[in-house]
């Protein structure tokens, strides 16, 4: 999984979550995609849009520096002073990060 997000391969993630169950429809769901924009990305179809890649972690609930996005500029995100903010989104910390295949503290390699 960490490989995947460094490469900001979103189809990689995509086909990961497919693994471990989550159907085109519920990835959609979290990220904003709809099913057919899902298919397209499992299918080799590339993200290169930032604000697409923040929406994408920030559905996924990763932190964003890990797909290469500074900070998510998304309105739940952003700071009071209306400057993006650099924590993460609310209900984001180390133990729901953690709780991601090949995230997590024995992340030594993929799964």
């Amino acid at each position: 999984m960490r490989s995947a997000l460094t490469a900001q391969d979103v189809g990689a993630v995509y086909r990961l979550l497919g693994a471990y169950g989550y159907s085109q429809r519920a990835i959609g769901e979290l990220t904003g995609h709809e099913q057919p924009e899902v298919s397209a990305i499992v299918n080799g179809r590339r993200v290169i849009s930032r604000a697409v890649l923040a929406r994408i972690a920030n559905g996924l609930g990763i932190p964003p520096g890990l797909l290469g996005v500074a900070w998510c500029t998304h309105p739940h995100c952003d700071a009071s002073d209306g400057e993006p903010s650099r924590s993460a989104p609310a209900g984001m910390d180390a133990s729901y990060v953690a709780a991601w295949p090949g995230l997590g503290r024995d992340a030594g390699q993929d799964r």
